[in-house]
């Protein structure tokens, strides 16, 4: 920066030389610099900003291609940043070193009433390692509530899209997408006990903990 301060000194500007000239002399010139910070940092015990991984959307935005039979009493529509989700996962601990410090990758998740719920994420395993190896994006996370010690999160995230299955004690919910052609465009946030499939009864197991 030292020698280019003194070049621009010392050369008089000339109505021949465009302005952006200097302009992308000192963008070069810094170009090492900027290619070196860190997008997204992982720190333990430190979870993605909200406005960076999650944005609510009005439920409006969404339409149904053609018609269906399922119906939502009420939920919460998402568009998740699916480049930043990756990114965030590819550092998440196996799940025998879920609770190692320094390991440990906190996310937040929507909740279907309001606000978010903060998890410790992990890797879980559900097929053969021979398997897993040939399959290598075919993965699922498991994740245990921070606040809420009693939430537990099962999801996946691939070619097929974002799907989260939470319990807690505020009920079941769900956030997937509305539709197969979907991935991660359009998210709908719910409880269990908010959808059904008109025409069939509600799946229910005992003890079932519903909103």
């Amino acid at each position: 920066m030292k020698l280019l301060s003194l070049l621009m000194q010392k050369m008089k500007p000339h109505p021949f030389i465009p302005a952006f000239f200097f302009v992308t002399l000192i963008f070069f010139s810094c170009s090492k610099k900027i290619h070196t910070v860190k997008t997204i940092p992982v720190v333990a015990h430190d979870s993605i900003r909200v406005s960076a991984l999650w944005n609510e959307l009005d439920p409006t935005a969404y339409h149904r291609s053609g018609t269906s039979n399922e119906k939502y009493k009420k939920y919460r529509l998402f568009a998740l940043d699916s480049l930043q989700m990756q990114q965030l996962l590819a550092h998440a601990p196996s799940e025998k070193n879920r609770n190692i410090d320094s390991l440990k990758v906190i996310l937040e998740f929507p909740r279907p009433d309001s606000g978010f719920m903060k998890f410790n994420i992990y890797r879980t395993s559900v097929m053969d390692p021979a398997l897993e190896a040939q399959y290598p994006l075919m993965k699922s996370y498991g994740g245990q509530g921070v606040e809420n010690r009693s939430a537990s999160i099962r999801f996946e995230f691939n070619s097929n899209g974002f799907h989260a299955y939470v319990i807690s004690s505020l009920g079941e919910w769900f956030i997937q997408p509305p539709e197969k052609k979907f991935t991660h465009q359009f998210l709908f946030c719910y409880f269990k006990s908010d959808f059904e499939i008109q025409g069939l009864p509600p799946f229910e197991l005992p003890g079932s903990p519903r909103k």
